[in-house]
């Protein structure tokens, strides 16, 4: 991994424009509410954990790759498993982004086309972008995410003046939505969260934790304000029933009275972020199937995994209420939540285990 090394900024730019993917239409955890936001903090506290977590126990073995520290943490089958469910996950919240971003721009801009075409271009050349590695995207995002965070400086300034608080006053004695609203939340924006772990062993080793952190949290306060704006401005039911509100709240504002159309600025934002996603989740479902299946890393399963996505795109895909339903919180995604914060304490708490054996053994 030596020849694959990236500098600091690069990789907290790199977390900031995978985390932001899809920011700018759906809205999860809008049954919660005028607490939308409230759920957003609760999901994002839960990320920057369990990104503490993994950060931790990479520190650990500072030499190793995030494959070989789940290995030696856990022991080779069990890291193994859960490197593989990473990958697996990784790809699966790929799939849904870019499902979820082919779908919106069929709606706003290209009903007639194809929507494998979307996704497939996107994921392709995000595939492409790792023959070396992620230093030509972390790169590319480090410039990029300027116009990323101008995006969201125009979305909120502008969007102040239309916005009601009054309209963000939770319910608290209604608790649940607001959980579940969380819970959602995280899945949606936070589920590609162990990729970022491919960002954070190519970074240098001493002084990444402050900008890897700083990304991860910049997002989590980013998506809290989008939120709290999204419904000052629709109010909370129009938020919860429109499935792509903050597009819908965007398009309803211009700058200075001569740019109309801000919303197209959004459109470009989620495009570059789609892209840099595809190539995070690609790159570390590559380093950790690589290492379950003892595999050569230079060969690579980078195009092969972004071919199998793009068609995936299709097969969990029916109809926008098929699609709204695929996002939305249901009754075992609690499940899945577990699973995320399992991945994370258990190698955690397999480190520990080993280090204190080793401190009795000495």
């Amino acid at each position: 991994m030596g020849e694959d090394k990236i500098t600091s900024g690069a990789g907290a730019a790199l977390c900031i424009m995978t985390l932001m993917t899809n920011a700018y239409s759906v809205m999860p955890g809008a049954e919660a509410g005028a607490g939308v936001w409230i759920s957003h903090i609760a999901a994002g506290a839960l990320a920057l954990i369990l990104a503490l977590l993994f950060a931790v126990l990479c520190d650990a073995f500072p030499e190793k790759s995030f494959f070989g520290v789940l290995e030696v943490a856990l022991g080779k089958f069990a890291g193994r498993l859960i490197a593989f469910f990473l990958a697996v996950a990784s790809l699966l919240t790929c799939v849904v982004s870019l499902t979820v971003f082919s779908r919106f721009v069929q709606i706003t801009a290209l009903p007639q086309t194809p929507q494998i075409i979307i996704p497939g271009l996107v994921i392709v050349i995000a595939a492409l972008s790792l023959r070396c590695g992620l230093r030509a995207a972390s790169g590319s995002a480090r410039l990029l995410v300027w116009f990323s965070v101008a995006v969201f400086l125009i979305y909120v300034i502008f969007g102040i003046g239309r916005a009601g608080l009054s309209l963000t006053a939770p319910d608290m004695t209604r608790v649940e939505p607001l959980l579940s609203g969380g819970g959602e939340v995280f899945l949606n924006r936070f589920g590609a969260l162990p990729a970022l772990m491919a960002i954070y062993v190519r970074m240098p080793k001493k002084g990444r934790r402050a900008p890897f952190f700083a990304a991860i949290g910049g997002v989590a306060a980013a998506l809290c304000i989008i939120a709290l704006i999204t419904v000052a401005t629709l109010g909370a039911e129009t938020a919860r029933t429109d499935f792509y509100p903050i597009y819908t709240a965007m398009s309803v504002r211009g700058v200075g009275g001569f740019i109309q159309h801000t919303e197209i600025f959004a459109c470009i934002a989620m495009t570059l972020c789609l892209f840099f996603k595809s190539a995070v989740c690609l790159a570390f479902s590559d380093d950790m199937l690589s290492g379950v299946f003892s595999a050569e890393r230079r060969l690579g399963a980078a195009m092969p995994l972004a071919l199998i996505c793009a068609a995936s795109t299709q097969l969990i895909y029916r109809d926008i209420s098929g699609l709204r339903g695929m996002v939305e919180w249901k009754s075992g995604a609690w499940f899945a939540v577990a699973l995320y914060v399992a991945a994370a304490i258990l190698p955690w708490l397999g480190e520990r285990v080993r280090r204190a054996k080793t401190g009795k053994a000495q």
